[in-house]
């Protein structure tokens, strides 16, 4: 194999550099790009260019699923069985969560969030997300905790003030503070929070069927 030379070397060194700085501006590019068209998106919904029920200075955008789940839920009637009374396995899985074995919560919630085809099926997915936020900041997951609470209660919202018994409006006054709490805090000081904080959910004997505000 002929020697190479210092200059084909150094050549061959820029090429290579700049062919990785092409190709990591374009993955940027196309990172900036989805978390643009999501929080435009947002920003649609709410009317803003901030969350409703949030006071931050830093827009939180929401995945395009949760995004798309509001949507079929704007364009239809979520609470239209939020008079029903909860089911043995709804209370198992929000016994789970009060219970704090939060994974166990998401295993149970997340089957009947399979299983079900009505709009009410995202009451499970919202109260199984806020599990799983809060499953995160027990484990010190700054990220996975504020992004998990923040879909959550963004599902949870088209239910409040309750919905099958679930008092949906006290667990989302919690959970909507402690996002914000974890955004003041960040990464660095996350040890911080108090984790007696973390919530339990109410059941009432109610029929849930007052309307959403």
């Amino acid at each position: 194999m002929p020697k190479q030379t210092v200059e084909e070397i150094a050549t061959a060194r820029q090429y290579l550099c700049q062919t990785t700085r092409c190709f990591a501006a374009a993955r940027i590019s196309r990172i900036d790009s989805l978390a643009l068209w999501e929080m435009e998106t947002v920003a649609r919904r709410s009317g803003s260019h901030s969350i409703a029920g949030y006071n931050l200075s830093v827009t939180l955008p929401l995945h395009r699923n949760t995004i798309a789940a509001c949507e079929r839920m704007d364009a239809g009637n979520p609470r239209s069985r939020c008079q029903e009374s909860p089911s043995t396995r709804l209370l198992f899985g929000i016994a789970q969560f009060n219970r704090r074995e939060f994974f166990q919560c998401h295993e149970t919630l997340e089957a009947m969030w399979l299983e079900e085809s009505d709009d009410v099926r995202y009451l499970y997915q919202g109260i199984l997300q806020v599990g799983v936020g809060y499953l995160h900041l027990m484990q010190a997951n700054h990220h996975g905790a504020v992004t998990k609470l923040h879909s959550g209660c963004a599902l949870l919202d088209y239910f409040k003030p309750s919905c099958m018994g679930v008092q949906v409006s006290l667990l989302l006054t919690t959970a909507r503070g402690h996002v914000e709490l974890l955004q003041e805090l960040g990464s660095d000081r996350l040890s911080e929070f108090d984790l007696e904080a973390i919530p339990t959910i109410t059941v009432s004997s109610g029929s849930g069927s007052e309307a959403r505000t």
